[in-house]
């Protein structure tokens, strides 16, 4: 996973902090990851997910290593998943994207009023996501 650049002085006000490119700040880097789904038959609708250990959280949080000493911390706890409305269309291709918004978390606010935490299940709570669904492509490979 690459890093994102670092600061820019061009950012300034809410926006700094922020890196600078292409005519605009940046708040994040974004980058393609793929991944090989390696089952036999999908369903004909699935829900897909992303997780990833950073140092406290996540199936098999990693725990105190030496980038918590420094005051950039650990890259891997600042990794967010692109996210995009269903109204926006093209990034979520290969299905007919729900309106809820599933997660596993042990961060108790991404549930608002319903679900459990550490338990993989709809998150109630609409102005928290705002319709906002992960960014997958999903293809069929023989």
């Amino acid at each position: 996973m690459p890093y994102r650049p670092s600061g820019s002085p061009k950012c300034t006000g809410d926006k700094q902090g922020e890196w600078y490119g292409m005519g605009r700040c940046w708040h994040g880097k974004a980058f393609r990851i793929a991944l090989p789904l390696k089952v036999a038959k999908l369903p004909s609708k699935a829900i897909l997910s992303v997780a990833y250990d950073t140092t406290d959280h996540g199936p098999n949080p990693v725990g105190t290593s030496a980038c918590n000493a420094s005051s950039g911390g650990c890259p891997y706890d600042s990794l967010n998943v692109a996210v995009v409305e269903p109204s926006e269309g093209g990034a979520t291709i290969g299905s007919d994207p729900t309106e809820d918004v599933y997660v596993n978390s042990t961060y108790a606010p991404m549930f608002c009023n319903g679900g459990t935490e550490g338990t993989f299940g709809a998150a109630s709570c609409p102005a928290f996501w705002e319709g906002a669904q992960a960014a997958f492509t999903v293809k069929a490979t023989e």
